[in-house]
């Protein structure tokens, strides 16, 4: 059984490495001998539910405060039991997220020279200690607290409050989003687990030790998770999309010539709003939305695009 913090790390820890190990037999032997999987797995399953068991049976019986706290809400809450794969990616995606909102505020900015980036992720660490009815509790890990009035420390507490303060924003009906694409992208990872993995809402609340009255609060819900596919442009629920190379633009008929793979160039009205950024993206991949499929046709014929993005290496990847 799990008898400290330390042991808790480690078990997840051991847990994430049999998970891994257990894909790795089984993409090698669906290619080789399907039928072996169910015999050579069971020692593996029968581990990580082991593991599984041994952390909530600790967390549960060992529920305790934080300054940072994850409240999950949805059928993947069950009597405030949560899967520990769940947790992994949560915890994953919001170590993530604090690790690129951490670079870009202005105490670290100064200091970016001289701190690489597997140190920052040291001093954005998040352990997992506690859990409660229908939510779990995340400790930031600033190192011994009494040391917390250096700066170097400082800037862990402003990447928390600008990852809510990030949050917040997208909460608002207001267009517009204060930070880079890096940070939108990661709190995509978060927003990613609502709906797809039984989660309505994902909320957070810091609470500082230098103002303990003080607390910072915002939700991702599903909105929050519209808006961010709106900023990173991505198309609509049902909306038909198709990506080309953007061949050509005439700014003075506001037109411009996409080639789809494996098609003809096709001719796109465009927005004058959207001329700059087609100009930028001239000779690239992009993925228009909004236009009316099939494009085939003859090249004079004209569609009109409701928006636009560039292909880039995340998307070629997935």
């Amino acid at each position: 059984m799990i008898a400290n913090k330390d042991e808790l790390e480690i078990a997840f820890h051991d847990l994430k490495g049999y998970e891994r190990a257990l894909e790795a037999v089984r993409s090698d032997l669906e290619r080789s001998n399907p039928a072996l999987f169910p015999v050579v797995s069971k020692g593996y399953t029968r581990r990580i539910q082991g593991l599984q068991e041994e952390i909530f049976a600790y967390l549960r019986e060992r529920p305790a405060d934080a300054p940072l706290k994850v409240r999950m809400a949805g059928p993947a809450v069950a009597e405030g039991a949560i899967k520990v794969g769940l947790v992994a990616r949560v915890l994953t995606a919001l170590q993530s997220a604090l690790l690129q909102v951490g670079k870009s505020v202005d105490a670290l900015t100064r200091q970016v020279d001289s701190t690489s980036e597997s140190s920052l992720s040291a001093l954005l660490g998040l352990n997992l200690v506690a859990t409660q009815t229908g939510s779990f509790v995340l400790a930031l890990d600033l190192a011994p607290r009494q040391l917390n009035l250096f700066e170097e420390y400082d800037v862990a507490e402003r990447a928390v409050l600008q990852l809510i303060n990030h949050i917040a924003e997208l909460s608002e009906p207001r267009d517009g989003f204060s930070g880079d694409k890096s940070a939108l992208r990661s709190l995509d990872r978060l927003a990613s687990l609502i709906n797809a993995d039984r989660v309505d809402t994902i909320e957070f609340s810091y609470r500082s030790d230098k103002a303990p009255t003080r607390v910072r609060e915002a939700t991702i819900t599903l909105p929050v998770k519209e808006k961010i596919n709106t900023l990173l442009k991505r198309p609509r629920a049902g909306e038909e999309t198709v990506r080309g190379l953007l061949l050509s633009i005439n700014i003075e008929r506001n037109t411009c010539g996409l080639r789809p793979e494996g098609q003809n160039t096709v001719q796109l009205n465009y927005q004058e709003d959207m001329e700059d950024d087609l100009i930028l993206a001239l000779k690239r991949q992009i993925e228009v939305s909004g236009i009316r499929l099939p494009l085939s046709g003859t090249s004079d014929q004209r569609k009109n695009i409701e928006r636009f993005r560039l292909v880039d290496a995340d998307d070629e990847e997935a």
